[in-house]
């Protein structure tokens, strides 16, 4: 994460700022009015960090920006195009060829720096003039997941 803050050019001072938030923190679990006993968060960030989703995205566009997708021409000349916020990321491709090359880009860089796909979440929409060609196609298969 740190090397991320970086690479972003952030402050030194708030990339320490940032450390020591994340450094030797704990939690409780609250069941049936019971809490647990305290252990320790050794990896990832706190749910409900007020940090959390600007981490998130730091490191989501550290991803988003090593994918190497058609950069040139308009909107309406490229053969993929990217759409990313939060947790969302949006995949608008001419074709599955397309969608494919950058599913297996994503992955590997998301997989360096601790993301995945959620397949379970993953939805998509097929948009074409061609209603005969995906008629009867209940999943879109793309590199390794079936969506």
């Amino acid at each position: 994460m740190i090397l991320i803050l970086e690479e972003f050019k952030i402050p030194r001072k708030l990339i320490n700022l940032i450390g020591m938030t994340l450094r030797n923190t704990s939690g409780r679990v609250k069941v049936q009015n019971m809490m647990t006993e305290e252990f320790a968060i050794n990896k990832g960030l706190r749910q409900g960090d007020a940090l959390s989703t600007q981490l998130f995205n730091v490191v989501l566009e550290k991803v988003m920006r090593r994918i190497q997708i058609n950069k040139g021409g308009s909107i309406y000349t490229r053969t993929l195009q990217i759409l990313a916020n939060a947790d969302h990321v949006n995949l608008i491709g001419r074709s599955t060829g397309w969608l494919n090359d950058a599913v297996v880009q994503m992955e590997e860089i998301a997989n360096e720096v601790g993301l995945r796909i959620n397949e379970e979440k993953t939805k998509y929409m097929i948009n074409t003039r061609n209603k005969v060609r995906f008629r009867n196609e209940k999943h879109l298969q793309v590199y390794n997941y079936e969506f």
